[in-house]
């Protein structure tokens, strides 16, 4: 069942799609990402009307861990970095910002109990705290991969669940 409040229609031609190891700032377009074992985190600053997106694939690692691992834009570090110094960038104020934060779902069945999930959820927690950012709402793990929609304007959201892989 879908959570969070939408004001828009859920079809949305404008919105702008967030890909793995990316992140996106906006005034009015809706952003849009599909999650599974990923993490995005949202970030809204109330007084200024403006908002952003990322998806990151996995907490920070090792330079040597990265590299073997694929492009260090798909880390947690790099996309929470990201994402903070573009919402400065559009008229953000640090002291103001709110976020939510979504996924580090457990896609398959046979996963270890410590999956890259909660990993991803961990690190975008601490981030958070070390930032001095309040997490104001949180949808995290279980068996399921996520629809997020983000208006970034309102902070308003709507995250849906799907069933994930058996």
């Amino acid at each position: 069942m879908p959570h969070g409040r939408l004001r828009a229609r859920h079809h949305l031609p404008d919105a702008i799609d967030v890909p793995q190891g990316a992140w996106a700032v906006e005034r009015r377009r809706v952003l849009r990402t599909i999650l599974g074992s990923c993490v995005a985190v949202c970030l809204f600053d109330p007084v200024a009307r403006v908002g952003g997106m990322n998806h990151y694939v996995y907490p920070p690692r090792g330079r040597e861990r990265t590299i073997r691992c694929g492009s260090t834009s798909m880390a947690g570090d790099v996309c929470m970095a990201g994402l903070f110094e573009a919402m400065l960038r559009a008229g953000a104020r640090p002291e103001r910002l709110r976020a939510k934060a979504f996924g580090g779902g457990r896609m398959f069945e046979h996963e270890d109990v410590m999956t890259v999930g909660k990993h991803n959820t961990r690190y975008a927690v601490f981030w958070l705290e070390q930032a001095g950012i309040p997490l104001d709402l949180s949808d995290f793990h279980g068996r399921c991969a996520r629809r997020l929609i983000f208006h970034p304007d309102t902070g308003e959201h709507l995250c849906e669940r799907m069933p994930a892989a058996r």
